[in-house]
């Protein structure tokens, strides 16, 4: 069967508001927060206890909701944790490299589910044990440490030169640290070490504040990585506005698109209107009209239509019905304006005598038809 042009246009519509409505909808889904290591969770996974601890012993714990690759960070300390989405672009030049360089410090807790870094680091393979694990601590960092609560098996593994084991247990590593300019990058294994379900438990929250306070000060910003979670700041003004809303307009969108082709298939194309050379005259349509009935020899017919008209108009004017008795329309004519009876009754009893009128008389009639008109208000 062969689809017509208009069932096809009609389908390819419906076809973009699918599309339309599957991408809004799937982009209003929250990100799955009982995994997430959001700073916003206070849940298992999240590290919102960690946020508060920071701000607790005098950090500005604050959270970064665009992307640290494209933006100037405005704090010394940035803390990632088992991003959702892709890691960082750490290679050499680019923005966050340039940062760290400068004197920022970057801890960077890996994602189970996503362990391969592309910065000589990498997650060995599971091994058997996990939960409180007694680790050895490099001095800069021992300080109350002698035991980490661990929950993923994973060890870290890594091979450029700048690296060095800053924490390791019985099974493997567990945090390295590489020296980038002025600044550093700790790698750990283990994102849940940071989570809520863990910062109390052994000494997580000692050896985690340690890394933080080996390089920053009290007082100043640590950054919480939001974006790569899943809880960035859209760029663009429209994908800021909120899902629902976004998805009203592409409705409303296709609905317009559907009244102007179904209006414009119901009226046609446009036209340009005649020049004023080409059109009529009004009164072009009357002389013809004249002259026909002049040589059809057509008085009565001509008359009885003028007087059949002015009738109709005086009784919807005056309220009356229209069959009413020629004395019932006079009466009512002489009470509302004025006018003699003896007037109206002359011009409406006129009809009898059309066939021994000359044309002079029948023109006399059409003019006090058209000044009776004006005096009773139905002139048209």
């Amino acid at each position: 069967m062969k689809l017509s042009r208009d069932a096809w246009i009609v389908i390819v519509l419906f076809a973009l508001f699918s599309t339309g409505s599957f991408v809004i909808l799937r982009g209003a889904r929250q990100p799955d927060i009982s995994t997430n290591h959001t700073s916003y969770s206070v849940q298992s996974s999240g590290t919102k206890a960690l946020f508060i601890l920071l701000n607790r012993l005098g950090y500005r714990a604050e959270r970064l909701r665009i992307s640290p690759e494209i933006d100037q960070l405005h704090a010394r300390a940035l803390v990632i944790i088992g991003p959702k989405k892709n890691y960082p672009d750490l290679s050499p030049d680019s923005p966050l490299d340039k940062w760290m360089r400068a004197g920022g410090s970057i801890l960077l807790f890996m994602n189970e589910a996503n362990p391969d870094l592309d910065i000589g680091v990498k997650a060995t393979e599971p091994v058997r044990n996990r939960g409180i694990q007694q680790v050895k601590v490099t001095p800069a960092y021992a300080g109350g440490v002698s035991h980490l609560y661990l929950r993923s098996r994973s060890r870290l593994q890594y091979f450029d030169s700048d690296m060095r084991s800053v924490a390791r247990d019985s099974h493997g590593v567990i945090a390295v640290e590489a020296s980038v300019g002025r600044g550093r990058l700790v790698v750990l294994s283990d994102p849940w070490i940071a989570s809520n379900s863990a910062i109390g438990k052994s000494d997580n929250a000692v050896f985690i504040t340690n890394l933080v306070s080996a390089r920053n000060r009290r007082g100043e910003i640590v950054l919480f990585d939001e974006y790569s979670q899943g809880y960035g700041i859209p760029k663009s003004k429209l994908g800021a506005l909120p899902r629902p809303l976004l998805f009203a307009i592409v409705q409303f969108a296709i609905i317009v698109l559907l009244a102007v082709y179904t209006a414009g298939r119901r009226f046609g194309s446009v036209r340009q209107q005649p020049d004023k050379a080409s059109r009529r005259p009004a009164h072009e349509y009357v002389r013809a009209m004249g002259r026909l009935y002049k040589r059809a020899h057509a008085r009565p017919a001509t008359i009885g239509i003028l007087l059949e008209s002015f009738r109709n108009d005086i009784c919807r004017r005056l309220g009356i019905p229209i069959d009413s008795d020629l004395n019932d329309v006079v009466q009512a004519v002489e009470s509302f304006s004025g006018i003699d009876s003896g007037r109206i009754r002359s011009v409406l009893a006129q009809s009898e005598k059309v066939d021994r009128m000359s044309d002079s008389e029948l023109l006399e009639i059409a003019r006090e038809l058209r000044q009776f008109r004006k005096e009773l208000g139905i002139d048209r």
